[in-house]
């Protein structure tokens, strides 16, 4: 398979390419260059926003100024997970990306629906 032997550099690149490629809606809308500030962080506010909804269920409240760094902190927990299984396991990289890209797609397609409303 040609996907296991990739270098260090085409491996990040298609990380990359994978996990953010789902969110090139963002250049096509009026009002991008909000999104496009936060391009690279969407990802994390997904998954943050989901995070708040849960604990608000156990009536735990976070202060709003902590969506941000929590956003960022689930970014980079979220992009260095998917860099490490894509090192870690190089024969199974397809099904990384995959699965990747599925949930990349399904993260996007909240971000499109934080945006229409």
């Amino acid at each position: 398979m040609p996907l296991q032997k990739l270098s260090r550099t085409a491996t990040v690149a298609l990380s990359l390419f994978t996990w953010y490629a789902p969110y090139g809606w963002i250049l096509f809308v009026e009002g991008r260059w909000y999104w496009l500030k936060i391009w690279l962080v969407l990802p994390g506010a997904i998954v943050s926003a989901l995070f708040r909804l849960l604990l608000s269920f156990f009536r735990i409240e976070l202060p709003a100024w902590s969506m941000v760094p929590l956003s960022i902190l689930f970014a980079i927990g979220l992009l260095a997970g998917l860099l490490f299984l894509m090192f870690q396991f190089p024969r199974a990289r397809w099904l990384t990306i995959v699965g990747a890209l599925l949930l990349a797609g399904l993260m996007s397609w909240c971000a499109y629906g934080l945006y229409r409303a």
